[in-house]
């Protein structure tokens, strides 16, 4: 979801968005921040994960766990 500018044929103040700011380059009645952040929401492909495999049987607290994973693109 989104928003055309209020005016649509005058051009932006090509100023940063600062919320205090009286002349800087933002909407009037709605926030100027993205919706949703970048990544959000679902996938237009479809991943299958196989063979997850630990490189260790056993790991101590302070160890990284290794992990391998098998991801392939299912989209068409």
């Amino acid at each position: 979801m989104g928003q055309i500018p209020l005016f649509y044929a005058t051009k932006n103040t090509g100023r940063p968005f600062l919320e205090h700011e009286k002349y800087t380059s933002k909407y009037l009645d709605v926030p100027n921040t993205p919706l949703y952040p970048f990544g959000y929401g679902l996938s237009y492909s479809n991943f299958t994960y196989s063979d997850l495999a630990l490189h260790k049987e056993e790991y101590r607290m302070d160890e990284t766990i290794q992990v391998t994973v098998k991801v392939k693109n299912d989209s068409l």
